[in-house]
């Protein structure tokens, strides 16, 4: 019960009467015989309120004790599935910008399973990691090309030079005393300078074509036609077949001649060169009308390309005689310089071929 208080007529309050608690309105006041008097006006709280005020410590203590175990397991989940995995990743990622050599292993495998989001940014990495492999790779080979390239040029360019310098000092030295033998002489210096010319200009044309700096002018042409005129060219030579296997109707392509012809005339020298001592050289052009376009096959019964060799006969000065002997002449850029020519003209370039039966250079061009 409130205590007696005389100055405040109406107090308000909670009290517990046995575990029940009510809210009162009190009104205090003295009997006539001067003892005191309360009247209370009482009205019964809602359970919830007494559920709150009985257990609501216990309550609180349960909520935190909870919420603790939930920071706990969220803050163990986080860091198995995303702290820990990004600290991985942080450490293979540095570790990967430390290293100037090519990996030969994923340095983003683990075993760890990280949440949705850290997969997404390892497999990002990972494709990052594969694309900077795959440039080291290609700047590695682009380095071994390079040194290759200096080589092979300078090897080339070595052996006309040096037999230049042989007949032009026995000249000089009077060696060749017979005007047979000094014609002879001036005749091996034209040659090879025409050999050392030919290099040159392939070079030069094949640093073009690979720079991009050169501009086609293409004109409308009727491919059939066109082919047509090289069988002359061809028959020129001795011991050679030529077959043409063309189609009655135009097929029209947009060619710049004057490059197209370097294609033709590297394809026909490429057959000279390779053609086999025992037998006649047959050339056969083949050429139809595809869904693709306008497919050319140049096709030859020579020496062959080996399977181990095939893949890489259109890389620039590639030859498959690691020896490189002066017996086959040629600056080995004859292939490369078709494939750029015909890629200029928006085709494709692929070669198939059976070692000591012959080679087909099979030529995709769009349809004009």
């Amino acid at each position: 019960m409130p205590e007696f208080d005389e100055s405040n007529l109406n107090p308000t309050g909670t009290m517990d009467n046995n575990g029940r608690f009510y809210n009162y309105i009190k009104y205090s006041f003295r009997y006539e015989d001067g003892t005191f008097g309360d009247f209370l006006i009482l009205k019964r709280q809602t359970n919830l309120f007494e559920f709150f005020i009985r257990w609501g410590i216990w309550m609180i203590l349960f909520i935190l004790i909870l919420s603790a175990l939930i920071f706990w397991f969220i803050s163990k989940r986080l860091s198995k599935t995303v702290i820990k995995p990004l600290v991985t990743l942080e450490k293979n990622a540095r570790y990967l910008v430390e290293q100037n050599n090519i990996l030969t292993e994923n340095p983003f495998t683990d075993d760890s399973k990280g949440a949705k989001e850290v997969e997404q940014l390892k497999e990002s990495l990972y494709q990052m990691w594969t694309d900077l492999q795959s440039a080291r790779l290609v700047q590695k080979k682009y380095e071994e090309n390079r040194k290759e390239l200096i080589a092979n040029i300078s090897h080339d360019l070595k052996t006309p030079i040096t037999s230049i310098l042989g007949y032009v000092e026995g000249l000089q030295e009077n060696i060749a005393q017979t005007p047979e033998k000094r014609a002879l002489y001036l005749a091996t210096i034209h040659e090879k300078s025409l050999v050392l010319n030919e290099l040159i200009d392939e070079l030069f044309l094949y640093s073009k074509l690979d720079m991009n700096s050169v501009n086609l002018s293409f004109s409308k042409i009727d491919f059939t036609f066109y082919i047509q005129k090289f069988e002359s060219e061809i028959a020129r030579n001795e011991n050679v077949n030529v077959i043409l296997q063309l189609p009655q109707d135009e097929l029209p392509v947009l060619l710049d001649t004057a490059y197209f012809d370097r294609v033709m005339q590297n394809l026909i020298q490429n057959s000279f060169k390779f053609a086999q001592a025992e037998q006649q050289l047959e050339i056969i052009l083949t050429l139809f009308k595809t869904s693709k376009g306008v497919q050319f096959i140049f096709e030859d019964n020579g020496r062959g390309i080996s399977p181990e060799d095939l893949p890489y006969i259109f890389d620039r000065l590639y030859r498959s005689d690691k020896s490189r002997t002066s017996q086959i002449k040629g600056s080995d850029l004859g292939l490369s310089i078709v494939k750029q020519i015909v890629e200029q003209h928006r085709g494709s370039v692929h070669a198939e071929s059976t070692l000591n039966k012959g080679t087909r250079i099979i030529i995709i061009l769009p349809k004009a």
